[in-house]
C-alpha cells in the first residue's frame, strides 16, 4: 500500500484547487454589450430624467493631511 505524506496531499489539493479556478475562468461564452449595441439605446431611452443639468468647476489640488 502506498503511503502519501503531508506535501503530496497537498500539492494535488492546490492543483485540484487551481484547475478549477481555472475552468471557472475560461467558461465565458456571453460577449460583452458595446456602447453602440441597441440594448444601451433602448435603456438610455427609457430612463427617466429630470431634463435638470448642473456644471460644477473641479480643481484638482494636493491633498493634506489635516495634522501637522
Amino acid at each position: 500500500m502506498t503511503m502519501f505524506d503531508r506535501r503530496t496531499l497537498l500539492r494535488a489539493e492546490l492543483l485540484a484547487a487551481g484547475t478549477s479556478v481555472l475552468s471557472a475562468c475560461t467558461g465565458a461564452t456571453e460577449t460583452l454589450i458595446q456602447p453602440t449595441d441597441p440594448r444601451v439605446a433602448d435603456r438610455e431611452a427609457r430612463r427617466r430624467a429630470t431634463g435638470r443639468t448642473q456644471t460644477f468647476r473641479l480643481t484638482a489640488t494636493r491633498w493634506r493631511s489635516a495634522e501637522p
